[in-house]
């Protein structure tokens, strides 16, 4: 039976952290995203009777669970940067350190990754494997794979969750969220992301979650200054914005 495989991130994810000491480097700036999920408006509060609601779950397709808005983690938070009036900005980063997918070890969620990051997949199983995707804009299939061997696919193609398999008959293998953006990171409800040493100027925020809408908020950055603003994930956002 195959097994879901677990994702070593080559790269260090901008870490969460609290308000206090975010000092941008002269001329840059820096944001502090507060991070919340909030359940549809009317619903029960937390603490309240019948709180959360349900929605299709994150591990079993088809099987519904209940929503825990307070401690609700695997949201995804990048800013996108307007290119200033005459010039061009490059929206995708270049090739980064490689990812590693390894069969040594079970892992759970989706993962975030850049538009032009490289995918290293380690066959750790005792028989060959030959993964792909079939997700838009990022389709691919890898020669087979022998127990041991490596191989390399590069993300450049498109931004969106990229499921990669190696049965059609059992889960992925790994799920990713490739974000068109170098400023990203994986948080938790409750918890806030701090992006420093941005180049001052107007950027999209945007969050996404696997059973909830995300959403969109218009940030201006000045420079040597701190921005501090709230996105969130909701039933409420089906519109896209907050």
């Amino acid at each position: 039976m195959t097994r879901r495989l677990p994702i070593l991130l080559a790269f260090v994810l901008l870490a969460a952290g609290g308000c206090g000491g975010v000092t941008p480097s002269p001329g840059m700036s820096a944001v502090v995203l507060k991070v919340s999920a909030e359940p549809k408006t009317g619903a029960p509060r937390p603490g309240d009777p019948g709180m959360g609601d349900y929605a299709n779950s994150a591990a079993v397709r088809g099987q519904m669970e209940r929503i825990d808005y307070a401690s609700l983690d695997g949201i995804i938070v990048w800013l996108e940067h307007e290119a200033p009036a005459g010039k061009s900005l490059v929206r995708y980063p270049a090739p980064t350190q490689p990812l590693l997918i390894d069969t040594g070890a079970i892992v759970a969620g989706v993962q975030p990754v850049a538009v032009g990051d490289v995918l290293t997949i380690r066959n750790g199983s005792a028989a060959r494997i030959s993964p792909y995707s079939v997700s838009d804009g990022n389709e691919f299939t890898l020669p087979p794979i022998a127990p041991g061997g490596l191989a390399q696919i590069g993300l450049g193609h498109g931004a969106g969750l990229i499921e990669i398999l190696v049965d059609p008959a059992q889960p992925p293998i790994a799920v990713l969220y490739a974000v068109p953006s170098e400023w990203f990171a994986l948080a938790r409800a409750g918890e806030t992301v701090t992006f420093n040493n941005l180049p001052p100027g107007k950027y999209t925020a945007h969050t996404w979650h696997p059973r909830l809408p995300g959403s969109t908020i218009e940030l201006t950055l000045k420079p040597n200054e701190t921005t501090k603003a709230a996105v969130s994930v909701s039933v409420n956002h089906l519109g896209g914005k907050q």
